[in-house]
């Protein structure tokens, strides 16, 4: 399976949101304290981590709720 357009949606919000990543034992988690953001993520699975990312902007109101593109 071909990650690549994952990760690059991924960084297509990090881009947008000025993201900081952060790796811990937890898994990883994506942070802008400016905007009081900080999302945790698993960092095993490119689609899931874009998937978690997205519907954790969408949850703080900074990304439009809309269906995930396959």
């Amino acid at each position: 399976m071909n990650n690549r357009p994952w990760y690059d949606k991924t960084m297509e919000l990090v881009r947008k949101h000025n993201l900081g990543f952060l790796l811990n034992p937890g898994g990883g988690q994506f942070i802008n304290q400016d905007k009081k953001i900080n999302i945790q993520i698993q960092v095993w699975d490119d689609r899931e981590d874009y998937k978690t990312l997205l519907r954790g902007l969408q949850k703080l109101g900074l990304e439009p709720e809309k269906e995930l593109s396959e």
